[in-house]
C-alpha cells in the first residue's frame, strides 16, 4: 500500500488545544501473476496534537473504497473542508458512499 499526503487542517478543540489534521490518499494495487490489473483507493486522517511536551496521534484508515481516482479526490477534500477527524471518518465515509 502506497500513501499520498493530500493536504492539511488547524483545528482548535473544545479544551482549546490546537491539532492538525493531516489527510492522505491511499493506493492498493491489485496484482495477478506479475501484472497490475486496478488500483483501489482509500483514505487516512491523521490528527496530531502536543500535551505536556509530547507529541500524540489518532488516525483513522479508510481502505478500498473506491477505484475511481475522481471520487477519491472529491471525498478527500470533502473531509478536508469539513475538517473530519479519525474518530468521525467511517461514519462519513459510510454516509458518502
Amino acid at each position: 500500500m502506497r500513501e499520498v499526503v493530500i493536504t492539511e487542517e488547524q483545528i482548535v478543540l473544545e479544551n482549546g488545544m490546537n491539532c492538525l489534521l493531516r489527510y492522505y490518499i491511499t493506493v492498493s494495487e491489485i496484482f495477478s501473476g506479475a501484472t497490475l490489473v486496478f488500483e483501489n483507493y482509500g483514505i487516512r486522517v491523521v490528527m496530531k496534537k502536543k500535551e505536556r511536551d509530547a507529541d500524540y496521534l489518532d488516525e483513522a484508515l479508510a481502505m478500498n473504497v473506491t477505484s475511481s481516482v475522481g471520487k477519491i479526490i472529491e471525498l478527500v477534500f470533502l473531509l478536508s473542508k469539513n475538517k473530519v477527524t479519525p474518530m468521525s471518518l467511517m461514519d462519513v465515509v459510510i454516509d458518502y458512499i
